[in-house]
Protein backbone atom coordinates (compact mmCIF):
# COMPACT_ATOMS: atom_id res chain seq x y z
CA UNK A 1 0.00 0.00 0.00
CA UNK A 2 2.56 2.81 0.73
CA UNK A 3 4.00 2.38 -2.68
CA UNK A 4 0.74 3.33 -4.10
CA UNK A 5 0.57 6.36 -1.95
CA UNK A 6 2.32 8.46 -4.44
CA UNK A 7 0.71 8.22 -6.97
CA UNK A 8 -2.73 7.63 -5.27
CA UNK A 9 -2.37 11.48 -4.08
CA UNK A 10 -1.14 12.28 -7.52
CA UNK A 11 -4.63 10.61 -9.09
CA UNK A 12 -6.73 12.75 -6.48
CA UNK A 13 -4.78 16.25 -6.90
CA UNK A 14 -5.19 15.74 -10.97
CA UNK A 15 -9.18 15.22 -9.97
CA UNK A 16 -9.20 17.96 -8.07
CA UNK A 17 -7.10 20.42 -10.10
CA UNK A 18 -10.15 19.67 -12.98
CA UNK A 19 -12.82 22.02 -10.37
CA UNK A 20 -10.46 25.03 -11.14
CA UNK A 21 -12.55 25.47 -14.22
CA UNK A 22 -15.92 25.22 -12.72
CA UNK A 23 -15.25 28.10 -9.83
CA UNK A 24 -18.02 30.35 -10.32
CA UNK A 25 -15.89 33.75 -9.95
CA UNK A 26 -12.16 34.92 -10.08
CA UNK A 27 -11.72 35.49 -6.58
CA UNK A 28 -13.27 31.80 -5.74
CA UNK A 29 -10.82 30.36 -9.12
CA UNK A 30 -7.84 32.51 -7.61
CA UNK A 31 -8.22 30.84 -3.67
CA UNK A 32 -8.48 27.26 -5.56
CA UNK A 33 -5.82 27.44 -7.59
CA UNK A 34 -3.68 29.08 -4.34
CA UNK A 35 -4.89 26.24 -2.28
CA UNK A 36 -4.38 23.66 -4.75
CA UNK A 37 -0.84 24.48 -5.58
CA UNK A 38 -0.51 24.81 -1.88
CA UNK A 39 -1.28 21.15 -1.50
CA UNK A 40 0.62 20.52 -4.79
CA UNK A 41 3.79 21.17 -2.95
CA UNK A 42 3.12 19.98 0.36
CA UNK A 43 2.43 16.55 -1.26
CA UNK A 44 6.46 16.32 -1.84
CA UNK A 45 5.57 14.42 -5.25
CA UNK A 46 8.65 16.08 -7.65
CA UNK A 47 5.89 16.28 -10.80
CA UNK A 48 3.27 17.59 -8.80
CA UNK A 49 5.52 20.38 -6.88
CA UNK A 50 7.06 21.01 -11.34
CA UNK A 51 3.16 21.79 -12.26
CA UNK A 52 2.04 23.89 -8.93
CA UNK A 53 5.10 25.95 -10.39
CA UNK A 54 4.21 25.76 -13.83
CA UNK A 55 0.17 26.82 -12.83
CA UNK A 56 1.87 29.43 -10.81
CA UNK A 57 3.78 31.09 -13.01
CA UNK A 58 1.03 31.04 -15.82
CA UNK A 59 -1.49 32.54 -12.84
CA UNK A 60 -2.29 35.33 -14.94
CA UNK A 61 -3.57 33.37 -17.91
CA UNK A 62 -5.33 30.92 -16.19
CA UNK A 63 -7.57 33.57 -14.08
CA UNK A 64 -8.35 34.91 -16.99
CA UNK A 65 -10.45 32.76 -18.01
CA UNK A 66 -12.45 33.52 -14.91
CA UNK A 67 -13.25 36.70 -16.41
CA UNK A 68 -13.66 36.20 -20.35
CA UNK A 69 -14.19 31.75 -20.70
CA UNK A 70 -12.82 30.97 -24.12
CA UNK A 71 -12.47 27.55 -25.88
CA UNK A 72 -12.10 26.84 -29.53
CA UNK A 73 -15.70 26.22 -29.78
CA UNK A 74 -16.65 29.70 -28.92
CA UNK A 75 -14.34 30.98 -32.05
CA UNK A 76 -16.86 28.98 -34.60
CA UNK A 77 -13.91 28.95 -37.12
CA UNK A 78 -14.49 32.54 -38.24
CA UNK A 79 -11.33 35.00 -38.27
CA UNK A 80 -13.30 37.72 -38.55
CA UNK A 81 -14.29 40.52 -36.35
CA UNK A 82 -17.43 42.36 -36.72
CA UNK A 83 -17.27 46.21 -35.45
CA UNK A 84 -18.90 44.88 -32.38
CA UNK A 85 -16.45 42.65 -31.23
CA UNK A 86 -13.44 45.32 -31.88
CA UNK A 87 -14.10 46.93 -28.53
CA UNK A 88 -10.97 45.95 -26.13
CA UNK A 89 -11.33 44.22 -23.15
CA UNK A 90 -12.29 45.65 -19.77
CA UNK A 91 -10.63 43.21 -17.09
CA UNK A 92 -7.64 41.48 -16.49
CA UNK A 93 -6.35 39.76 -14.24
CA UNK A 94 -2.54 40.06 -13.50
CA UNK A 95 -0.13 38.44 -10.76
CA UNK A 96 2.63 40.47 -8.43
CA UNK A 97 5.87 38.91 -7.98
CA UNK A 98 4.28 36.83 -4.64
CA UNK A 99 2.44 33.73 -6.73
CA UNK A 100 -0.72 34.14 -4.02
CA UNK A 101 -1.44 37.84 -4.65
CA UNK A 102 -3.88 37.79 -8.11
CA UNK A 103 -5.40 41.07 -8.53
CA UNK A 104 -7.91 42.23 -11.36
CA UNK A 105 -7.54 45.28 -13.68
CA UNK A 106 -10.59 46.81 -15.18
CA UNK A 107 -8.58 49.42 -17.02
CA UNK A 108 -8.93 48.91 -20.58
CA UNK A 109 -5.63 48.60 -22.20
CA UNK A 110 -3.18 51.31 -22.85
CA UNK A 111 -3.65 53.10 -26.05
CA UNK A 112 -6.98 52.50 -26.47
Amino acid sequence: MRFNQPLSVAYYLKEELRLLWSQPSFERMTRFLHNWCAQAMESGIAQMMSLAKTLRAHATGILNYSITPFSPANSKGSTTRSPASNVPPTATATTSSSPSNYTVSTNPPSGV
